[in-house]
């Protein structure tokens, strides 16, 4: 019981910097302003879209050839200003 009191009176104290205040956590850095920002934009009815008329093999092509770029890019620390929804729509386009 004392050894638990010990431990959380040292954890308190710890975690004070010299002033006796507690210590703040630094904040996150900024967003960029450019995430969420897609330069296309979506069609008035989804379903009419084109690549939705596409067979769902060549689709699933499409979106596998897609993931592949995206974790490449991930890897390589690309994707920091991108989301997957606006890279996908993206790169669905493409032929």
């Amino acid at each position: 019981m004392a050894t638990r009191r010990i431990a959380l009176i040292v954890l308190m104290f710890g975690a004070m910097g010299s002033s006796g205040a507690p210590m703040a956590q630094p904040a996150p850095p900024p967003r960029p302003r450019s995430i969420g920002k897609g330069a296309t934009s979506a069609p008035e009815n989804p379903e009419d879209h084109p690549v939705r008329q596409l067979p769902p093999d060549t689709l699933r092509a499409r979106l596998r050839r897609c993931a592949m770029r995206w974790s490449g890019m991930k890897r390589e620390g690309q994707t920091a200003d991108l989301l997957w929804s606006d890279f996908s729509r993206a790169c669905l386009d493409e032929k």
